[in-house]
């Protein structure tokens, strides 16, 4: 102990006598102090902390958690991101995981009107607007996850049958705390985006942000009502000979 208290005493003296090397050294310290920490938080949130879903170990992903976006190709070679015609193939034909979904590979930001009266089809008067994250995914999503809504129910396969059948919503905790103040009665309210009116079915758990690390969505709906989400595109027709639009992809349960 008294030799470190030496050291300790060595170590401000040298520090005084050189007050530009100790400059130095304070800023090196927390530069590198700042860097670990910087590091570890995202060790943290990409490897360490699970995702708040059922059995998260279980999770597989198809494609390349790091590829969002469109792109244009055949279904042969690199596969980064699957087609939704893919996916459906993959659906019909799973013989290997418990149960399997495709997600958007994109957050889309939209302007989403919420009508203040459950039955209104169309904005009121009232109606107010609000920027929210828009994710399209397939009928078993909320399923496979094991997620359970905080309120409401979620939408399942039915939503895959028909396409602009189901226009239905599940709304993420926070976007039901910011916009709604958590109201009970949020369920079979009305919100609108790109013209298209959607019926709030269930509110999704505090602690749920989606199937990445790094995602947050206000509103999940299903991808057969993609024509909201994206107008005068067609992201789930099979197009011949390497047209495919690549969007849906993500995770399946083993």
């Amino acid at each position: 102990m008294q030799d470190l208290i030496q050291d300790i005493r060595f170590a401000f003296r040298t520090f005084l006598k050189n007050p530009g090397f100790s400059l130095i050294a304070i800023l090196t310290l927390a530069l590198g102090s700042g860097a670990n920490t910087a590091i570890f938080t995202l060790l943290d949130a990409v490897l360490v902390r699970t995702l708040p879903v059922s059995n998260p170990q279980q999770l597989v992903i198809l494609t390349d958690p790091d590829a969002h976006g469109m792109g244009n190709g055949s279904e042969s070679g690199n596969r980064h991101l699957l087609a939704y015609s893919e996916f459906e193939f993959l659906r019909d034909h799973n013989e290997v995981f418990s149960g399997i979904f495709a997600a958007d590979s994109s957050l889309v930001p939209l302007q989403i009107t919420v009508a203040n009266s459950s039955d209104a089809a169309k904005p009121t008067p009232d109606a107010s607007q609000d920027s929210a994250r828009v994710r399209l995914v397939s009928g078993d999503y909320f399923a496979t996850l094991g997620v359970q809504p905080a309120i409401g129910r979620a939408f399942g396969p039915e939503v895959d049958r028909a396409r602009n059948a189901s226009p239905v919503a599940v709304i993420s905790h926070g976007f039901w705390s910011r916009r709604f103040n958590l109201d009970p009665q949020v369920i079979g309210r009305k919100i609108e985006m790109n013209q298209t009116s959607f019926e709030i079915t269930g509110v999704a758990p505090a602690k749920f942000f989606g199937e990445s690390v790094g995602g947050s969505p206000d509103i999940w709906i299903p991808a057969t009502m993609q024509d909201a989400v994206y107008p005068g595109s067609d992201l789930l027709t099979a197009f011949p000979s390497g047209n495919i639009d690549q969007r849906m992809c993500r995770s399946s349960r083993a």
